[in-house]
C-alpha cells in the first residue's frame, strides 16, 4: 500500500477528528491530530497561534486523512484546501487527478470560489500541454465522465502557467487572489 503513510510510532497517538473534535469512524476522513512527547510545545512568541493548533494536548495538523481496516493512515489533503459545495465536501486533489489524465492538460489546480447559492463552487485552472486544443466544454465533459456532479468545475480558466511557491508547489493563495 504505497500510498499509505503507514502506522504511528509506538510513542505517538493519532486520532482523526471532525470539526467538533469528535472521532470519525474507520474509513472516514478527518483532521489528523497527534499527541506525543515529540510534538512541539508551541510557536515561538505566538500564544494565539499555539492555542489554535494545540488543544487539550493534541496537535491539530491541518492535514486531512483516513485510516483503513489494517490501521494504515492516508493523507487526503489540507483542511484549508477543502471545498464545501452545497454541504458536500470536495477535495481538490481528486479533481486535479482527473484533470491531469486529460490528454491536453499539462498542469491543473482547483480552488473553491464563493457562491451565494451553494456556498462554494469549483474553479479549475488549466495549463495546456504543448499545443493542446482543449476547450472549457471539453474539459467539463471529461470531468462529467469521471466525477460526481457536485465535484464538477463550474468554470475552467486557461493560463500560461500556474503560480508556484518557492518549494515548487502550486500557490493556491495566489490563485484565489
Amino acid at each position: 500500500k504505497i500510498e499509505s503513510i503507514g502506522r504511528p510510532a509506538p510513542w505517538i497517538e493519532i486520532r482523526l477528528v471532525d470539526d467538533d473534535n469528535k472521532e470519525v469512524p474507520e474509513g472516514g476522513i478527518g483532521e489528523i491530530v497527534i499527541k506525543s512527547w515529540v510534538v512541539m510545545e508551541g510557536y515561538y512568541k505566538d500564544p494565539a497561534l499555539t492555542a489554535e493548533v494545540l488543544k487539550d494536548g493534541w496537535f491539530h495538523t491541518g492535514d486531512l486523512g483516513r485510516r483503513d481496516e489494517e490501521g494504515l493512515y492516508y493523507i487526503c489533503g489540507r483542511k484549508k484546501d477543502m471545498i464545501k459545495v452545497s454541504g458536500q465536501i470536495v477535495f481538490p486533489a481528486e479533481i486535479e487527478e482527473v484533470l491531469h489524465k486529460h490528454p491536453d492538460v499539462k498542469e491543473a489546480a482547483v480552488i473553491g470560489v464563493a457562491d451565494a447559492l451553494r456556498g462554494e463552487v469549483i474553479q479549475a485552472y488549466v495549463v495546456h500541454k504543448d499545443q493542446g486544443a482543449a476547450t472549457e466544454q471539453n474539459i467539463k465533459q471529461f470531468c462529467r465522465e469521471h466525477l460526481a456532479h457536485f465535484k464538477l468545475p463550474q468554470t475552467v480558466v486557461f493560463v500560461e502557467n500556474l503560480p508556484k511557491t518557492r518549494t515548487g508547489k502550486v500557490d493556491k493563495v495566489a490563485l484565489k487572489q
